[in-house]
C-alpha cells in the first residue's frame, strides 16, 4: 500500500524482510521541518559565521596596522663563507621562537591578533644581487644577534626599503613603460613530503657541500639587464608545533606499506615482507620533515622590464626552472600556482577574457609583492578583495620546514662562483684586543691630543 506524503505518492519498498518506506518518510519529514519550521535557525548560523568572519577581518586589519613598524635589514656577504646552510637553519630556529599566535579568547577576538611574518628576499637590480630580511623593528637586534652567532663575518645593516624605488602600483608601472611577470610557487604534493634540501648536496658523513643550490639563482639573477628588476620573496610565519597531526594518516600509510617484490612464497607472507629501498627513503624523509619546526610560507617572485626588452620566458621558465633543482619525483617539488601566475591564454581555465584576467592578476601579484602580503585569514577578507575574474582564494600558504627554507635562502658559500655580482663586505670587523687599558688619568690622555 502506497503512503501519501504532502500529496506525493510514496510506494512501499521492501528489502528482504525490512521495509524502508517509514525510514524514507522520516527523512523527508525532517527535511521539510528544517525548511518550513527551522529555516530561521539555519539562516542565523549562516549569518553568524559571516558576521564573525567580518568582525575578525576588521580586527585583524587593525592589529596589522598597529604592528606596521618594520625594518629592512640587508645581509652584506663577506668575501668567503665556509659554512653551509646549516647555519641559516639555526637562524631560522631562532626566528621560529619569535613567532606569535592568538592563544586566548582576548588575543583572538579583542586584539585581533594574527601571526606576524618575516620576509626573506633575494633581489637583482640590473644584475647586482642583494639579500634582505624584513622583520618587526623591535626584533631587529635579536635577528642581528642570531645571524652574527652563526655567521660572524656577515654584516647586517638597516637600509631604506627598496620598494620605494619601484613604481607604486600596477598603473604607475605600465605608465612608466614597464611590463611584468609574477607568480607564486606551491608544493606539488602533500606538505609532509619534503623537497630536496642542502643535506642532499653534501658529501655523506662529512660537512662538505659539493654544490651550493643557491648558485643557480645567483647566476640567473646576474643575467638581468641594466633596466630590469627581479625580486624573489619568501614570506614566512612560524607555524604551530602540532602541524604534522593532520598528516598522521599519510605517515601511517607509509609506515605500513609493504613491498610485494620481496615476497618469498616458501618462507614469507605479505605481512612479513620488507619495504623497498625507495619506500624506506621516502619514509625517512617524511619523518625527518615532520620532526622539524614549520613555517607557513608564500614564495613569490616578479620580473619587471621595459616593454622593449621584456621577455617573460626568462622568468616563467628560467627562474621557475631554478626551483626545479629542489624537486624529486618520489618526494615533492615546487611549481607555479597557475591560478595566480600572470600568464593567461584563451585555453587556460576559466577560458574567458584572458586579457582582463592577465591585467587583474598582474595588479594583484604586484600589489602583494610591494606590500609583502600574506593571504587573508578570514573568508570575508578573501571575498572583499576578490574580483569576479580574479578570486583571492587561489593564493595560499605552503608548509615548509626550517631545513627547506634554509636551502632556499642562505648566504652563499665559497663554492659559489658569482662573487662579482654580489655586494660584499670588504673587511672584517674585530673587537679591541684583550687587556687593552680603557681607564687613565686626564694628564695621560692629553699627550695624545
Amino acid at each position: 500500500m502506497d503512503r501519501v506524503f504532502y500529496g506525493v505518492q510514496i510506494p512501499e519498498y521492501s528489502l528482504g524482510t525490512g521495509n524502508i518506506a517509514p525510514l524514507l518518510e522520516a527523512i523527508l519529514n525532517f527535511i521539510w521541518f528544517v525548511i518550513h519550521e527551522a529555516w530561521w535557525l539555519v539562516l542565523f548560523f549562516i549569518l553568524f559565521r559571516v558576521a564573525r568572519s567580518a568582525y575578525l577581518y576588521w580586527k585583524n586589519l587593525l592589529f596589522l596596522k598597529k604592528h606596521h613598524g618594520t625594518a629592512l635589514l640587508e645581509i652584506n656577504i663577506p668575501r668567503e663563507i665556509t659554512k653551509n646552510a646549516r647555519g641559516m637553519e639555526q637562524v631560522l630556529l631562532a626566528l621560529h621562537g619569535l613567532g606569535n599566535s592568538p592563544d586566548t579568547f582576548g588575543e583572538k577576538y579583542l586584539d585581533g591578533e594574527v601571526p606576524l611574518w618575516f620576509t626573506l628576499e633575494i633581489v637583482s637590480f640590473g644584475g647586482e644581487v642583494h639579500f634582505y630580511i624584513r622583520c618587526q623593528h623591535k626584533q631587529r637586534n635579536l635577528i642581528e644577534a642570531a645571524f652574527v652567532s652563526y655567521y660572524p663575518d656577515v654584516e647586517i645593516i638597516e637600509v631604506d626599503d627598496y620598494m620605494q624605488r619601484l613604481p607604486q602600483g600596477y598603473d604607475a608601472l605600465t605608465s612608466d613603460g614597464y611590463e611584468m611577470f609574477g607568480t607564486e610557487l606551491v608544493l606539488q604534493k602533500e606538505a609532509c613530503y619534503p623537497i630536496k634540501t642542502y643535506l642532499d648536496f653534501e658529501v655523506p658523513d662529512e660537512d662538505i657541500q659539493l654544490v651550493d643550490p643557491i648558485s643557480t639563482f645567483l647566476e640567473i639573477l646576474s643575467k638581468v639587464n641594466e633596466d630590469e628588476f627581479v625580486g624573489i620573496q619568501l614570506n614566512i610565519s612560524p607555524g604551530p608545533r602540532n602541524w604534522a597531526d593532520k598528516y598522521k594518516k599519510t605517515v601511517k600509510k607509509l609506515r605500513d606499506r609493504k613491498s610485494k617484490t620481496d615476497l618469498d612464497d616458501d618462507s614469507k607472507d605479505e605481512e612479513e615482507a620488507t619495504r623497498s629501498p625507495g619506500q624506506l627513503k621516502v619514509l625517512k624523509a617524511v619523518e625527518e620533515k615532520i620532526s622539524r619546526p614549520i613555517f607557513n610560507s608564500v614564495i613569490r617572485f616578479v620580473y619587471i622590464s621595459p616593454k622593449e626588452t621584456y621577455y617573460d620566458t626568462f622568468a616563467r621558465k628560467g627562474i621557475t626552472g631554478a626551483f626545479g633543482q629542489y624537486s624529486s619525483l618520489d618526494l615533492n617539488g615546487l611549481g607555479q600556482n597557475q591560478m595566480v601566475a600572470t600568464r593567461t591564454q584563451i585555453w587556460f581555465y576559466p577560458w574567458v577574457f584572458p586579457v582582463w584576467r592577465r591585467i587583474l592578476r598582474q595588479k594583484r601579484v604586484y600589489r602583494d609583492f610591494i606590500q609583502r602580503r600574506m593571504p587573508d585569514h578570514e573568508p570575508v577578507g578573501k571575498l572583499l578583495t576578490s574580483h569576479i575574474l580574479n578570486w583571492s582564494i587561489h593564493s595560499r600558504t605552503t608548509e615548509l620546514s626550517s631545513t627547506e627554507i634554509a636551502t632556499l635562502f642562505h648566504p652563499p658559500t665559497n663554492v659559489v662562483l658569482t662573487a662579482p655580482h654580489i655586494k660584499r663586505v670588504e673587511s672584517k670587523k674585530a673587537g679591541p684586543p684583550a687587556g687593552l687599558s680603557i681607564f687613565s688619568e686626564e694628564d695621560s690622555i692629553d699627550k695624545y691630543l
